[in-house]
């Protein structure tokens, strides 16, 4: 196995399942604004905003209601409106795969609408525009976009990530130079910036350059370089990548015992975090040195091991290296049978993911295995096309020098029709010859799309039982408070908050959705200015946030008493909110979530926090949750910072 296909292991891991809004919900509500046909910019700008939800769940729908609504965004001065919708377009078309005459659709669209919305916005629409075109394959089009945005962005963050798109662009298109100083003016900006993210990926992506470049000295010094920081952050899963890349780059060199000492050590992380992808990798590396070694039955462990994770988290590129290993182990032992069902494996992996180098690769090993056979009609057939294909992938350069002859000897006309197919074909190499780096760019978004999803959702899950908790140490505290005093109506000789605090708790007057001042004025037989100042003065806010406190509570408490079966549409009602968007927004105000995310918290969360428990007990899932750096959520302590005793 090349060392350069061991860069192409995928590490894309099953993240669990997080909360998002129903398919149909949105659909519903996209289409009925649609119907509406009211397009001022602030409905137009939440049309939007829905479409841009819908393309989370389904791209391609979204695409076809960015079509539908098209027309309007020519019409439209909306700048807010206007650079979202050419942003989601752009993602999506990058998502979907769109072909070349959308892609300049969009283009067309986004420069006559340039001179409308902010600079920084219409370069952003440029940058995912080139992405869009790269994912097509239209990589002259995406570097001059790239090239556009670079010249014309003033943000050095965001200059420096264009810089490392075009760096990689670059690497794929056989221009090593342009691409190394793309690299090298991008990682001063990180250090400038303490980016540690953006830092260890660059100095990663720079090793992989010079391990393209053949350099490996060159290229060990940038993983060290990445290691140091990943180090020094604390970043472990990046810290286990530089450990595996520099062992990659050492096993090239042919220094089998330090490529086994980082590869353990990559491994070691990889057990630690948990992190199956990193372990399977490792483990393949593993057993790829002890194969070197001679040492077979330990290397089919190792890929054994490497196999079982890649089966049981469907990594499926894994399955392919692993089989073409395991091929090669049986091929040493001289087990041809063995190592011919091995192959037929990975055959089948390399032409359901069309990886064109793994097929070649294949077929050597093919030729080899049935001449160990002494089947020859079968290893001469294979023998012929992997160096048919080898002709096709590496001998470009060579078809050039070639082409170049013939226009020194022939006609300026032949001369010009030879050097456009000299162009074409230098296209074509640059899209064969180093599909790799395709899918490596691919693993790195991957990479930062599962710690973002990952942190995301434990944020949340601490958000989610902060406000449990406090809620139930609330509801508590009244109901010990009720029992030592039971709880009577005040007598007037008590504040007009304490009044005011009788209602909203025992009478409950949140729930009405008509609530207002003068209403709990008349209710408790003074006026408006007095109820206003007292909700001030004690409870530290205005009467609006006052009342919402007590209904995002009471939502709560109904969500929690019905989990699955809770209709947020009724929560709302029950609870006293009359408009749904004040629902969602008070409700995220005060919890740091929205109201779906709590119900599914609440209906899949296996740490049950009832009405009656303990409050010790609830003391020890706070300590956890504030330990986790859960979000700040309003604690009805706050409303009684100023009260009176």
């Amino acid at each position: 196995m090349s060392f350069i296909s061991l860069y192409l292991f995928s590490f894309l891991i099953a993240v669990s399942a997080i909360d998002a809004p129903d398919i149909n919900e949105v659909t519903r509500e996209i289409d009925h604004r649609i119907e509406q046909e009211r397009f001022g910019p602030i409905e137009f700008g939440h049309l939007v905003e829905l479409i841009d939800l819908l393309g989370t769940m389904d791209p391609e729908e979204a695409q076809h209601y960015l079509e539908v609504i098209k027309p309007e965004i020519d019409r439209s001065r909306d700048e807010t409106a206007v650079a979202l919708y050419l942003q989601t377009a752009a993602e999506l078309a990058r998502i979907n795969m769109s072909g070349l005459d959308y892609l300049e659709g969009i283009e067309k669209l986004a420069h006559s609408k340039s001179g409308l919305i902010a600079p920084s916005d219409y370069l952003k629409s440029l940058e995912l525009l080139a992405m869009a075109y790269e994912s097509a394959g239209e990589e002259i089009k995406a570097g001059t976009l790239y090239t556009r945005v670079i010249e014309q962005e003033n943000d050095e963050m965001r200059r420096a990530t264009v810089l490392m798109r075009r760096a990689s662009l670059l690497n794929r298109a056989g221009k090593i130079d342009l691409s190394l100083s793309d690299y090298m003016e991008a990682i001063p900006v990180f250090h400038h910036t303490g980016d540690k993210a953006s830092l260890i990926n660059a100095h990663i992506s720079l090793g992989r350059l010079y391990t393209y470049m053949g350099d490996q000295d060159a290229a060990i010094v940038a993983y060290e370089e990445a290691i140091i920081i990943a180090y020094n952050a604390d970043r472990q899963r990046d810290l286990g990548l530089g450990y595996l890349n520099i062992g990659t780059a050492c096993e090239a060199k042919g220094d089998l015992d330090k490529a086994l000492a980082f590869y353990e050590k990559g491994l070691e992380i990889g057990l630690q975090t948990d992190d199956k992808g990193l372990v399977a990798q490792n483990y393949l590396n593993v057993g790829n040195v002890y194969l070197k070694n001679g040492n077979h039955n330990h290397a089919m462990a190792m890929y054994s091991r490497s196999l079982e994770i890649c089966y049981r988290e469907n990594i499926v590129y894994g399955k392919l290296m692993n089989y073409m290993n395991l091929g090669n182990a049986y091929f040493e032992l001289k087990q041809y049978k063995k190592a011919v069902a091995s192959f037929d494996k990975a055959y089948a992996y390399a032409e359901n993911m069309n990886v064109t180098n793994e097929r070649r690769e294949l077929y050597e090993k093919y030729a080899r295995v049935y001449a160990g056979l002494e089947d020859f009609p079968n290893a001469y057939y294979y023998h012929t096309v992997f160096h048919r294909m080898e002709s096709e992938l590496f001998n470009a350069e060579k078809m050039r020098v070639v082409e170049e002859l013939k226009i020194a000897y022939e006609s300026e006309l032949l001369s010009q029709k030879l050097e456009m197919a000299t162009l074409e074909m230098e296209r074509r190499q640059a899209q064969n010859n180093i599909l790799w780096i395709s899918l490596l760019a691919l693993f790195v978004g991957s990479l930062v799309l599962i710690v973002y999803l990952i942190f995301r959702k434990k944020h949340f899950q601490a958000l989610y039982h902060k406000n449990v908790i406090e809620l139930r140490r609330d509801d508590l505290e009244h109901s010990r408070q009720a029992a030592a005093e039971p709880v009577s109506q005040p007598t007037g000789t008590g504040t007009i908050f304490d009044e005011i605090e009788y209602a909203m708790r025992e009478e409950k007057l949140y729930t009405d959705t008509e609530l207002t001042v003068s209403s709990i004025a008349r209710h408790l037989q003074s006026n408006t200015k007095y109820v206003s100042s007292a909700i001030s003065d004690h409870a530290g806010m205005n009467f609006n946030n006052y009342v919402n406190y007590f209904r995002v509570n009471e939502a709560k408490r109904l969500i929690l008493r019905l989990k699955d079966d809770a209709n947020l549409g009724d929560v709302m009602q029950q609870a006293g909110f009359k408009s749904r968007t004040t629902f969602y927004n008070a409700f995220r105000k005060y919890t740091g979530m929205s109201p779906q995310k709590f119900k599914s918290f609440a209906t899949n969360e296996k740490i049950s926090i009832d009405e009656e428990s303990d409050p010790e007990e609830l003391e020890k899932p706070e300590k956890s949750v504030q330990s986790a750096g859960a979000g700040e959520v309003v604690s009805h302590d706050l409303i009684h910072a100023n009260a009176s005793p």
